[in-house]
C-alpha cells in the first residue's frame, strides 16, 4: 500500500496522521506508514516550497521523493532522527527539486533482493547501514554520504562512484556480499577486518583512503587498486593488490604501518611529499619484518624511508639507491639497496636560528666546502658538528626531523644550543659536548640503530624520556646518564650497557623499565632511581646486574614498586625519603638488600626471595617495617652463615629460612605471622656458651 504526503510543511513522526493520504493529493488522515507501506512525496504533496522534518525514528518500504508543483519549487528534507527503509530509495526530484538538510542515520532493512538506491545527485550527510538478512541493494547512480556499513545482505555499487566523509566498513561474521565493480570509492578508512562469511569481489574498483589517520583492513582479500593518501595509514591483512599507491602529505612524521605481508602484481608506488616531508614504511612490530612482494609490475619510490621491510621482487633486490629524495634505511630491512651512506658537515656562519631540515646547511666537507646537500641527512648517514660548524656564538640548531642519523659534536666551539622535538629517533651514536645547551619537548630521543653505537651526554642532563628500541643493536654509555625524576629510561629491544671498556658509568633516572627483548648491563657502578611514585623499576626483559648497586632514593610523593621480574640483582638499596611504602614485586635474588631507617618495605610476590645478606638498621625514632603481602613469602639466606646487621625492625607475614639464620636484632619485634626470625643479635660462639652452669 502507498502513503502520500499532502499539505506541505510538516513533521513525519510515528503518530501524526495530518499529512498522510491514501492517494496522491487526497484527503489527509490516513494511517502513519509502516514497514509495508511505500511512501511518496510527489508533485501534489505541496503547492509551494515546503519542508518535511523526520522525527522520532520512522519507517517505510519504498521511499520516493519528487519535487512539488511549480517551476523552481523544492521540498526540503530535514531532521536528524533515524530512517529505516525496507525497500528502495529514489530521490526522483534530484537537486532541482530537493534540498537535503537531513542528517539522520539511514538503515536499509529489506530481506529480499532487487532493491535500488537512486540519489540523482542529491548528497547525503547520513551514516548508511545495510542490515537485512537476505536483502540485496544496488546503486543506480553515484552516492555521497557520511559512511557505509554492511552488516547483513548483499551490496553492489552498480559500477557507481561513492564518496564518503568517514569509513566504509563491513567487519562482522554475518552472511553478506560486497561487489565493487568498476567504482571509485573515496573514504577515510576501508575495513573488512573480520571477513568471515563475506563474499567479496573488488572488480576493477579504485579505493582511495585519505585523511590524517587512515585504516585499510583488507582481511587478506584481493583488490584491484588501492590508494592511501595521508600522514599515518595502516594496512592490515595479508592482501593482494594489482596496484597499491601510498602518498605522503606535507608533514615530517608520516608513517605507513604494515601489519602483514602484502603482494602487488602491478605497480607499487610510495611517494613522500618532499625530501623533508618524508614517508616511512614500517612493520607494525619492531624487529618483525613484513614482506612486500612485487611480481611482474613496477616499483616507483621517492622521499621514503623503511624499517623492518623485506622486499621480494622478480628481479632480485629492489634498487632504491638513486630514487628522488633518497631512500632511508631505518634497520631490519632485506632485499633493498638503499641510497649510499654519506658523511654530512653542518655549517652556520652567523648567530641565529637554524633548522636541521634546512638542506643548505649540510655539506660534504667541513667548513661549508664540497657539495651542498640535496636532501636532509638519511638514517644511514653520519652528521658532524665540528670545529668549523659554528662560526659565531648564539647559534641555535632546532632538530626538526623525526628520524636522524648518528651525530657528533666533538670539536665544536662557540657553545651552540640544540633544541629537540617532542619525539624523534636517532639511528646511530649521539655524542654531545659539555660546552653546549639542550632544550627539548616532553620526550627525549628514541635510539633505534641496529649496530653498535655510543651515547655520550658529556655531563649534560638529558631532557625527557630516553628510549632504546633496536633489535640486534647495542648502545654503550660514554659518560654518566642523568634523567630527571619525572622521566624514564625505556629499554625495549637490544642491549643498553653502562660498561664501556674499563669504565663503568652511572645511571640516574626517574624510572627504569626493561621490556621483553631488552637487555640492560649495569656493570659495577651505583645507579640511582629517583622516581617519586608508582613503579620505579619494571623488568620483563633481562638485567645483567654485575656487581652494581641499584639505589632507590626518590623523595616520595606516593608508594613505589620495585618490580624486579625474577632477576638476579647484586645490591639493591632502599634509601627513599618521606613516609610512603616501598613494594618489591617478583621473586628476585640479591647479594645484599639494604633498607635505610624509617623505610616500610613489603614483599608482594609469594615465593622464595634469596639474598646473601640483609642490611636493615633502623633506629628507635625511625624503625624499619618489613612485611609480606600474606603467607607463603619466604626470605632465604644464601651462601651459608647467618643474617646480621639488622635492628629496630618490625617483621610480619614472613618466614626466615634456613632455621637459626635470621637474627634481626635485640630491638626488633615480631609484628605477627612470622617464623624463622630471631629477635636478638647473633648467637654467642659455642666456645663462650654456658650450659647448665658449666663453661664449655
Amino acid at each position: 500500500m502507498s502513503k502520500y504526503w499532502v499539505g506541505g510543511t510538516g513533521t513525519w513522526n510515528t503518530t501524526a496522521t495530518t499529512h498522510w493520504s491514501d492517494s496522491s493529493g487526497g484527503a489527509p488522515g490516513a494511517a502513519v506508514p509502516t514497514v509495508s507501506d511505500d511512501v511518496v512525496f510527489d508533485a501534489l504533496s505541496g503547492s509551494d516550497n515546503y519542508t518535511v522534518t523526520l522525527s522520532g525514528g520512522v519507517v517505510c518500504k519504498n521511499l520516493t521523493i519528487d519535487k512539488p508543483t511549480g517551476v523552481g519549487k523544492k521540498v526540503t528534507w530535514a531532521g536528524s532522527s533515524s530512517l529505516a527503509i525496507y525497500g528502495s530509495l529514489n530521490l526522483l526530484g534530484g537537486t532541482a527539486g530537493i534540498t537535503r538538510t537531513y542528517t539522520g542515520a539511514i538503515t536499509f532493512k529489506s530481506t529480499s533482493t532487487g532493491q535500488t538506491i537512486s540519489l540523482n545527485s542529491v548528497t547525503l550527510a547520513s551514516a548508511i547501514t545495510f542490515d537485512g538478512v537476505g536483502g540485496g541493494w544496488t546503486l543506480s547512480n553515484a552516492l555521497t554520504a557520511t559512511s557505509i556499513t554492511l552488516t547483513n545482505g548483499a551490496f553492489s555499487t552498480g559500477n557507481q562512484n561513492i564518496t564518503l566523509s568517514a569509513a566504509f566498513n563491513s567487519t562482522n561474521s554475518n552472511i553478506r556480499s560486497l561487489t565493487l565493480g568498476s567504482s571509485s570509492i573515496s573514504c577515510t578508512a576501508f575495513s573488512i577486518a573480520t571477513s568471515t562469511n563475506l563474499t567479496f569481489d573488488a572488480g576493477t574498483s579504485i579505493i582511495t583512503c585519505s585523511g590524517s589517520s587512515i585504516t585499510f583492513a583488507g582481511s587478506g582479500k584481493t583488490f584491484y587498486e588501492v590508494r592511501l593518501t595521508g600522514a599515518s595509514p595502516s594496512i592490515t591483512g595479508a592482501n593482494s593488490f594489482t596496484n597499491l599507491t601510498i602518498t605522503g602529505t606535507a608533514v615530517k612524521t608520516g608513517v605507513v604501518s604494515v601489519k602483514a605481508d602484502q603482494i602487488i602484481t602491478g605497480t607499487l608506488t610510495i611517494n613522500g611529499n618532499t625530501s623533508v616531508n618524508r614517508v616511512t614504511v614500517n612493520s607494525d612490530v619492531v624487529g618483525t619484518p613484513r614482506t612486500l612482494t612485487t611480481t611482474g609490475g613496477s616499483v616507483v619510490v621517492s622521499n621514503a624511508d623503511f624499517r623492518d621491510i623485506d622486499a621480494v621482487g622478480d628481479a632480485g633486490d629492489l634498487n632504491l639507491s638513486a630514487v628522488s629524495g633518497g631512500s632511508g634505511d631505518c634497520g631490519g630491512n632485506t632485499g633493498i639497496t638503499f641510497t649510499s651512506p654519506q658523511d654530512w658537515y653542518f655549517h652556520a656562519a652567523e648567530a641565529g636560528a637554524n633548522s636541521w631540515s634546512t638542506i643548505g646547511k649540510w655539506f660534504t666537507q667541513t667548513n661549508g666546502a664540497g657539495s651542498v646537500a640535496t636532501r636532509p641527512p638519511l638514517p644511514q648517514d653520519t652528521c658532524h658538528f665540528d670545529v668549523n660548524s659554528f662560526d659565531a656564538g648564539g647559534i641555535t640548531v632546532t632538530q626538526d626531523m623525526p628520524r636522524v642519523p648518528g651525530f657528533t659534536l666533538l670539536g665544536a666551539t662557540n657553545n651552540p644550543t640544540f633544541t629537540f622535538p617532542n619525539s624523534w629517533s636517532c639511528f646511530g651514536s649521539m655524542i654531545l659536548i659539555a660546552a653546549m645547551s639542550l632544550t627539548a619537548g616532553g620526550n627525549g630521543p628514541q635510539f633505534r640503530g641496529r649496530g653498535n653505537y655510543i651515547l655520550d651526554y658529556a655531563g649534560l642532563a638529558a631532557v625527557g624520556t630516553i628510549q632504546f628500541d633496536a633489535p640486534t643493536g647495542e648502545l654503550k654509555l660514554a659518560s654518566d646518564l642523568s634523567i630527571d625524576e619525572t622521566h624514564y629510561l625505556w629499554v625495549y629491544h637490544g642491549t643498553f650497557t653502562c660498561i664501556n671498556g674499563a669504565n663503568n658509568y652511572v645511571l640516574s633516572v626517574g624510572y627504569l623499565y626493561v621490556y621483553p627483548g631488552g637487555i640492560l648491563n649495569l656493570g659495577s657502578a651505583t645507579h640511582l632511581i629517583i622516581g617519586t611514585a608508582d613503579a620505579v623499576l619494571v623488568c620483563s626483559g633481562t638485567i645483567n646486574a654485575g656487581t652494581s648497586t641499584l639505589k632507590l632514593c626518590g623523595a616520595l610523593i606516593g608508594n613505589i614498586t620495585f618490580s624486579g621480574g625474577g632477576q638476579d640483582y647484586y645490591n639493591v638499596w632502599f634509601s627513599t625519603t618521606n613516609a610512603f611504602n616501598n613494594y618489591i614485586e617478583g621473586v628476585n635474588t640479591y647479594n645484599d638488600l639494604r633498607i635505610d631507617a624509617g623505610r616500610n618495605v613489603g614483599f608482594w610476590t609469594p615465593g622464595t626471595h634469596i639474598m646473601n645478606s640483609l642490611t636493615a638498621l633502623g633506629t628507635a625514632e625511625a624503625r624499619i617495617t618489613l612485611r609480606g603481602l600474606d603467607y607463603n613469602i619466604i626470605l632465604e639466606k644464601a651462601g651459608g652463615g647467618i643474617i646480621t646487621g639488622c635492628d629496630y625492625i618490625t617483621v610480619s607475614y614472613l618466614e626466615g629460612s634456613p632455621l637459626e639464620t635470621w637474627y634481626v636484632g635485640d630491638n626488633s619485634v615480631d609484628g605477627g605471622n612470622t617464623s624463622g626470625f630471631y629477635f636478638s643479635d647473633q648467637p654467642l660462639p659455642p666456645s663462650q656458651a654456658v650450659f647448665f652452669g658449666c663453661e664449655c
